[in-house]
C-alpha cells in the first residue's frame, strides 16, 4: 500500500529544513506516527525513527509528537521504539518529566501485553522492575494511578495482572519506598473491594509512613460493602503502616475511622497496633 510518493516527497522536504522548522514538522508527523506506520512502515522507519537514536532537540520533537498522540503503538512499531522508550524512562530529563503521564501508561500497557505467537511480554518483568527503580516518584505514582483505574474498568482483567505486578515485579529497594508512592499503593489497595485484604498483604512490604499532603483514604464511606467495616483487621494493618507519629499529619476524620475499626471487631481493641494509634491520637 504505502503513502503517496508526492506526499512523502513533501514531507521529506519539510524534514530537511533547518533547526526548528524541521522539528515542528517532525512533531506534527509523529503525532500521527501509529497511523503513518500502519500505512507505510518503510518510510516511517527511514524518515522519522532515526530521530530517537539521538538525545537532542530532534529526539525531543519526536517524543513531543508521539506522546501528544497518546496511543499504544502496534506491536511491530513498539518493537522498534522499545529501546528508546526504555532509555527515556531512565533519563532524568525535562523530556521525560514532561511526558511522564503518557509514558507511564504506555509502559504499563506494554508490560501487560504479550507478543503474537509466543508467551513473552512486550516489556519483561525484570525490565519493568529495573525502570521502576531508576524512575522517580512521578512515574511510579502515575503508573499506579493507571493500574487502579484500569482495574476499575468494566470487564477488566487488570486485577489479576496487578497481583503479579505487586507480588513479583514491584521493586523492594528502599529508595522506592517513599511517602508519595506509599500513598498511591494505599489508595490502590482501598479501591479493591473484596480483594482488599489480599492487596493489603501485597503492598505492606512497600509502604512507609505518609504525610498529609499525599494521603487520601475512604474515611467517610458508609455503605453495606464498606471496606473498613467489612475488613477492619486489614484496614488496621494498612493504617498502622502508613500513619506517622505526628497526629497533625493524619487525614481529617481518621479518629472516627479508628473508632469504627474497634466497633467492627471488638477483639482489635486489644491489638497493639490499634492501641498505639489510639495512644498517638490521645497525645495530640
Amino acid at each position: 500500500m504505502g503513502l503517496p510518493h508526492g506526499w512523502k516527497a513533501k514531507c521529506d522536504e519539510l524534514l530537511s529544513l533547518p533547526a526548528d522548522n524541521r522539528r515542528h514538522a517532525l512533531t506534527i508527523l509523529c503525532h500521527n506516527l501509529v497511523w503513518l506506520f500502519s500505512i507505510d512502515e518503510e518510510w516511517v522507519t527511514v524518515a522519522l525513527l532515526p530521530a530517537i537514536a539521538r538525545e537532542d532537540d530532534d529526539a525531543d520533537a519526536f517524543w513531543a509528537g508521539f506522546f501528544w498522540g497518546a496511543k499504544l503503538p502496534q506491536e511491530s512499531l513498539f518493537i522498534k521504539l522499545k529501546p528508546a522508550l526504555l532509555r527515556l524512562t531512565h533519563r532524568n530529563s525535562e523530556t521525560r518529566r514532561r511526558h511522564t503521564e503518557i509514558l507511564a501508561g504506555i509502559v504499563l500497557a506494554a508490560w501487560g501485553r504479550k507478543h503474537t505467537g509466543n508467551d513473552t511480554q512486550w516489556i519483561a518483568d525484570e525490565e519493568l522492575t529495573a525502570l521502576l527503580v531508576d524512575a522517580d516518584d512521578d512515574f511510579r505514582a502515575q503508573l499506579l494511578w493507571y493500574l487502579k483505574n484500569w482495574i476499575e474498568a468494566p470487564d477488566s482483567n487488570w486485577s489479576e495482572t496487578a497481583l503479579r505486578l505487586l507480588g513479583q515485579v514491584w521493586p523492594k529497594q528502599i529508595a522506592v519506598k517513599t511517602p508519595r508512592v506509599s500513598a498511591a499503593l494505599a489508595e490502590l489497595a482501598f479501591a479493591q473491594k473484596e480483594r482488599f485484604p489480599l492487596f493489603v498483604q501485597l503492598v505492606l512490604p512497600f509502604v512507609v509512613p505518609i504525610d498529609q499532603d499525599y494521603i487520601n483514604l475512604p474515611i467517610h464511606e458508609h455503605r453495606e460493602d464498606d471496606l473498613i467495616d467489612k475488613y477492619p483487621e486489614a484496614t488496621l494493618s494498612l493504617l498502622h503502616a502508613v500513619l506517622t507519629e505526628n497526629v497533625r499529619q493524619w487525614p481529617y476524620g481518621l479518629s472516627e475511622l479508628l473508632d469504627r475499626i474497634g466497633k467492627a471487631d471488638p477483639k482489635l481493641l486489644t491489638d497493639d497496633r490499634l492501641i498505639r494509634l489510639n495512644r498517638i491520637r490521645a497525645s495530640s
